[in-house]
């Protein structure tokens, strides 16, 4: 028998004495809420008089998925170009710091990361983004898409590809994306 009570969980300190609950599940569809305190230990108080708690970011949050890691990780070296008389559309920052921005510039002057081709699963440059792409860097970008492709990769629904070095150093990146296709006529459209 599982008892809450005999666990020893560590206390923590938060100058602002935020607390956060999360629900925990257990056997048998019980659940036990544990209460988190984010900040440093009592016990390291006792011996030290020096405070080193940081102050959580007001846009940022404590945890992080995996996913949030690893773009994390593919994009921590870039610098990106800056933004300066572009008109930006949407801004996030997400956990760790990533921020994204979403500006409204011509893709074939603009020096980024990565394009983002909503896709099927054939990685067809079908559509706006796709035609302008496959007009301005052609050989290079279906040369690679081949290759994928000749080795049996299909992608699934509502998943993304990423095809690094494939373009110019204008772009480094494109991310076909698959998802439905819908058009303007009801009975042509895909679930």
């Amino acid at each position: 028998s599982y008892d809450p009570a005999a666990v020893d969980l560590p206390s923590y300190t938060f100058s602002e004495k935020e607390e956060k609950q999360e629900k925990v599940p257990r056997k048998k569809n019980k659940k036990l809420t544990v209460r988190l305190r984010i900040g440093k230990r009592k016990s390291d108080d006792a011996g030290d008089n020096e405070t080193t708690d940081k102050k959580p970011k007001s846009d940022s949050t404590n945890t992080a998925t995996p996913a949030h890691r690893f773009i994390k990780s593919e994009l921590e070296d870039f610098s990106a170009p800056s933004a300066s008389g572009l008109k930006v559309l949407n801004s996030r920052t997400f956990a760790e710091g990533l921020r994204l921005t979403v500006v409204e510039n011509d893709i074939m002057e603009s020096k980024t990361e990565a394009i983002v081709i909503p896709s099927d699963s054939r990685l067809s440059l079908n559509g706006l983004i796709g035609q302008k792409l496959a007009s301005k860097f052609g050989p290079q970008l279906t040369a690679k898409v081949q290759e994928l492709l000749g080795s049996g990769f299909t992608l699934d629904e509502s998943n993304a590809c990423v095809l690094d070095d494939c373009t110019s150093s204008s772009v480094s990146s494109v991310v076909f994306v698959s998802s439905p296709v819908f058009s303007m006529q009801p009975s042509q459209d895909a679930a």
